[in-house]
């Protein structure tokens, strides 16, 4: 009979083509790991590694990186904020350095509220990921009405038509509320 211990050995040899694609040479993370001793996991050494990237490329645009144009993302020892780490790892991310500059300067000219929506901003333009499809909203809508009524098949008609016809009046009053296009 196999213990437990056997089979997690034999699932954690078992890795090939799993993960995330290597980022830089081992070389590079070494390196790395020399510049930061304290760091061990390889996601955080590529994350630094990805900071490097848009750092220099920052730097590279402008000499005064630190303290004008792209203050918002670095900082320094007495700077009023942290550098946003995060942020810069998302963008080197997106490898060529005039995408790099121009997506720091759209961050600095208009800083989101938080680090995690900056992110999500550059991960929707690197990933590529465009507008909604055409029809997609209705297709969910139809799924979750459908689901709903299969879990309460109590529901009339009636009453799902009145909650559509709710869902109606509140989306055109949060677009009257947000200014956008009725």
């Amino acid at each position: 009979m196999t213990s437990s211990l056997d089979i997690k050995e034999t699932v954690s040899d078992n890795k090939t083509g799993r993960g995330r694609p290597p980022v830089a040479s081992d070389k590079m993370l070494q390196f790395l790991h020399g510049l930061y001793p304290d760091v061990y996991s390889r996601r955080h050494l590529a994350n630094l590694y990805y900071q490097t990237l848009a750092t220099s490329a920052l730097l590279a645009a402008h000499n005064d990186a630190f303290t004008g144009r792209y203050a918002w993302l670095l900082s320094t020892p007495d700077g009023p904020q942290r550098m946003k780490t995060t942020v810069l790892a998302e963008l080197g991310r997106l490898t060529y350095n005039n995408a790099i500059v121009a997506w720091a300067d759209h961050l600095c000219g208009e800083p989101p509220r938080t680090a995690r929506e900056a992110v999500s901003l550059i991960r929707r333009a690197r990933l590529g990921a465009g507008p909604a499809p055409a029809g997609g909203l209705l297709q969910a809508l139809i799924r979750t009405v459908n689901d709903y009524c299969r879990h309460y098949p109590s529901l009339s008609t009636t009453d799902v038509l009145e909650d559509i016809g709710m869902l109606t009046v509140l989306v055109r009053e949060n677009d009257h509320n947000t200014g956008e296009p009725q």
